[in-house]
């Protein structure tokens, strides 16, 4: 069976599904979900967010035998209370993506409740902002997002792209 594999951690759950892009928008091949003790996971921005590591890996090792993943790539959906998106207007930029960031952290630094060297943060312009540039950003804390990305590779999984669950939906309707 062909298609990419998707995978959401929330509070109370985790879900993986399969999808494949076809010439009619994104198709759901397959999908299941596994409940949750609620304390396993805590979506925060400024805390750790995953309170036990060891089951919850135990826990999405069962989601992915019953699924049938053996591993590999997988999209990484986390929780939207665990990042911070937002936009951030520019009047002009001209610099390399390297002097755009740092600049955009410069913006950002009084704005978040921790240092923002701590910080991993992706943009993308937004179009039709005038003569200006308006940046859309997600942010997430260095330690929390480290707590994903171990979780998944611990299980074989390799997190190919990382976004919120906000991003997810999105990107789904405009694919619909």
């Amino acid at each position: 069976m062909t298609g990419a594999w998707g995978l959401e951690i929330d509070k109370g759950r985790i879900g993986l599904c399969r999808a494949r892009l076809t010439s009619r928008g994104l198709e759901v091949i397959q999908g299941m979900s596994l409940p949750l003790p609620s304390a396993l996971i805590t979506p925060s921005l400024t805390e750790p967010n995953v309170a036990e590591g060891q089951a919850l890996s135990s826990e999405l090792r069962s989601l992915m035998k019953r699924a049938g993943c053996k591993g590999g790539p997988v999209v990484l959906t986390l929780p939207d209370t665990s990042c911070r998106i937002g936009w951030q207007d520019f009047e002009a930029l001209s610099g390399t993506p390297s002097e755009t960031r740092q600049l955009l952290c410069w913006r950002l630094k009084d704005r978040i409740p921790f240092p923002i060297n701590e910080s991993r943060i992706d943009y993308q312009p937004l179009p039709g902002q005038g003569s200006g540039t308006r940046l859309l950003y997600l942010l997430v804390r260095e330690a929390v997002i480290s707590q994903y990305e171990a979780l998944v590779a611990s299980v074989g999984l390799e997190p190919a792209r990382i976004i919120t669950r906000g991003v997810a939906l999105y990107r789904l309707q405009k694919t619909a």
